[in-house]
């Protein structure tokens, strides 16, 4: 089912299972001022792979560069695990952001329909 159709319960149930067969860890952005998230991102491992899951930031707080701090810390947090592969998905419509996820070495490989 592709990501547009699914609903926040369907991604919530997929999540939830890959954690039981593998480890889940949520990144989350606060603004201390208004103690509001502001992002988050989501990766997971299961069967030796790597998968940023879900990444997002609140258009306002992207120049600063909370995005490429969650990349960081989910990189370190594959790294510590010794993943063989990582990878992510970006669905149709959501291309503008393949040069954030270039910059930090994840390039487009497959395009499924």
């Amino acid at each position: 089912m592709p990501y547009n159709n699914k609903t926040f319960n369907d991604r919530k149930k997929e999540l939830l299972e890959k954690a039981e067969d593998g480890i889940l860890k949520i990144f989350i952005a606060i603004d201390m001022d208004t103690e509001k998230i502001i992002g988050y991102c989501v990766c997971s491992i299961r069967n030796n792979i790597g998968e940023i899951d879900s990444i997002f930031v609140e258009e306002i707080y992207r120049k600063h560069k909370i995005g490429d701090e969650f990349m960081k810390k989910s990189d370190n947090f594959f790294s510590d695990n010794s993943v063989s592969k990582q990878i992510l998905s970006v669905c149709t419509g959501n291309e503008n952001v393949m040069r954030f996820y270039n910059k930090h070495h994840y390039y487009q490989k497959y395009i499924i329909i």
